[in-house]
């Protein structure tokens, strides 16, 4: 997700060296640290992939979408199997929802094989992760299915999980709001809490298959293959870590297939003066996230899914956010209003569409793909991913042609390619390193280390200096081949740091590539 306020210059996207001292930067948390040596930490361990030892093979889903009572209820039903050594007598859940609307809640727990119900409880201070006491033990090896009955308060809100209405209908999105096995790692449940401003999402890959009720006039999009037949949709989204639905009774659905790849923008009628401004603006939108697929399916490797939906929203800046990630799925801001507004710079919001559309598509490789700890190491994917946002930006041309017939219909003047030029003149990256008391920012914290002010400057924009300052050492192809190799490496898994390290090393050992490396990751944090 991009959490960064929309640019009121579009100069201020560009990506910003990690030279430049943040505001609160001298905190010793964030600041290079004498002796740091992340390389030889990680390199003197033994390395083993990161699992879940309790993983969910399937989620069978039956839920109302109520629009009178905004509630999202029903039931879920897993199906678990215990690959630890030891006999388990508890589960937990994640059920995001309570951390966001507290009437949400878990209603009832059942063993699916006896019917019986089964105690569980909330953990006093984080009221999300619930433990569930089994009525008999769990066995290494073993299968067990386990439904729960909930019912989520949908909050009014325009992005992530909320509803909103418009001056034309209403829209709601579904996410972070369904009950979740948490993660069994070491014989310990990870208790993740729910962060507004960031993500805490860690899970490995299921199967969904949802039955969604909701009005009839309602348009549903949603991870994996969706149809809706009156007022029914179901859902199959294989090899997913969780799923995304958005339904909109003012919309309509854009669907173009590229290459394999299935394009659903939905085209909510929203209430613009001049709708052909519209009608260009989910134009260029379509072409941002078709020409994201090609760059990143060739720069770093294919595409998990054959399809993706697209869901633009008219997010305020107040919000401080500016899209979301899911499996087949994001949400991108688009501006409010082009015309006659108080609210906007409205030409730096257009260019920040196209950000936050292949920033957000990029989240498909780096978290929805190459899974990692969000709440611990959201360097992992947010850091990868605003890379590859500054590459697109650099090298994509396909989407010029719609979006250069917006900014004319706009305001009569020819799209400007953003100038990225800090990025292409970076400079040598053994130039950045040689001030020992610059205010360095290590970007591998977890998140809830990070004041607000400072989480997206560092994670973000500094994690991105990092890969850009291991390109232009290692040299492109050098630095893409090892890029490529951790993608086609570990989608579908789960990754750590010290994994990306040792990875690193394999293609490129030099002082100047550990340099880097010990500059921007602290050894103290690293997992």
């Amino acid at each position: 997700m991009d959490i960064r306020n929309i640019r009121k210059l579009v100069a201020v996207i560009l990506v910003i060296t990690s030279l430049i001292t943040l505001s609160s930067c001298g905190k010793k948390l964030y600041k290079q640290k004498e002796g740091n040596n992340a390389v030889d930490a990680a390199l003197a361990i033994s390395y083993e992939a990161v699992k879940t030892d309790c993983p969910a093979e399937n989620y069978i889903m039956d839920i109302k979408l109520d629009t009178e009572n905004q509630t999202v209820s029903g039931k879920t039903t897993v199906k678990l199997t215990n690959e630890s050594a030891e006999s388990l007598n508890q589960l937990c859940f994640n059920f995001y929802a309570v951390a966001i609307t507290k009437k949400s809640a878990i209603t009832a727990v059942r063993d699916s094989a006896t019917g019986k119900n089964l105690s569980f409880s909330a953990d006093k201070k984080n009221p999300a992760f619930i433990t569930i006491d089994l009525e008999n033990s769990f066995a290494p090896d073993e299968s067990k299915t386990i439904e729960l009955d909930f019912t989520s308060v949908i909050p009014d809100t325009e992005c992530r999980y909320g509803y909103h209405d418009y001056e034309n209908g209403r829209m709601y999105h579904l996410m972070h709001c369904f009950p979740q096995i948490a993660f069994f790692d070491n014989g310990e449940w990870v208790n993740s809490t729910y962060i507004e401003a960031g993500e805490s999402l860690y899970n490995e890959m299921s199967d969904y298959s949802v039955t969604l009720t909701a009005p009839a006039d309602y348009v549903v999009l949603a991870s994996g293959k969706n149809e809706t037949v009156n007022g029914k949709t179901t859902i199959e989204a294989k090899n997913v870590r969780e799923i995304a639905i958005t339904a909109c009774n003012f919309a309509t659905v854009l669907t173009k297939v590229v290459n394999g790849v299935e394009f659903n923008l939905l085209k909510p009628e929203y209430n613009y003066d001049d709708k052909s401004v519209l009608a260009d603006l989910y134009a260029m939108t379509m072409d941002v996230a078709i020409e994201s697929v090609k760059i990143f399916s060739e720069k770093v490797g294919e595409y998990i899914y054959d399809e993706i939906d697209i869901i633009p929203m008219t997010i305020d800046e107040s919000y401080g956010v500016g899209g979301m990630e899911m499996p087949g799925y994001i949400q991108v801001s688009i501006p409010g209003a082009l015309k006659d507004s108080s609210n906007y710079d409205e030409k730096s919001a257009l260019y920040q569409t196209i950000n936050m559309v292949c920033h957000e598509m990029g989240h498909q490789w780096f978290y929805c793909a190459v899974g990692n700890d969000q709440a611990n190491e959201p360097w992992l994917d947010e850091s990868f991913t605003s890379y590859l946002e500054n590459y697109f930006m650099l090298n994509a041309r396909d989407f010029y042609s719609t979006a250069d017939k917006l900014f004319r219909n706009v305001y009569n003047e020819p799209y400007i390619e953003s100038d990225y030029s800090m990025y292409a003149n970076y400079g040598d990256p053994a130039d950045l390193f040689s001030d020992k008391d610059s205010d360095i920012c290590y970007i591998n914290l977890p998140a809830d280390l990070y004041s607000l002010k400072v989480y997206s400057g560092i994670v973000y924009d500094s994690g991105s200096d990092f890969l850009t300052a291991l390109e232009k050492t290692m040299g492109e192809k050098k630095f893409f081949d090892m890029l490529s190799d951790w993608y086609n490496s570990n989608k579908n898994h789960v990754v750590d740091g010290y994994a990306f390290i040792q990875h690193l090393m394999k293609y490129d050992s030099s002082d100047a590539v550990k340099e880097i490396v010990n500059t921007y990751i602290s050894d103290e944090y690293l997992r």
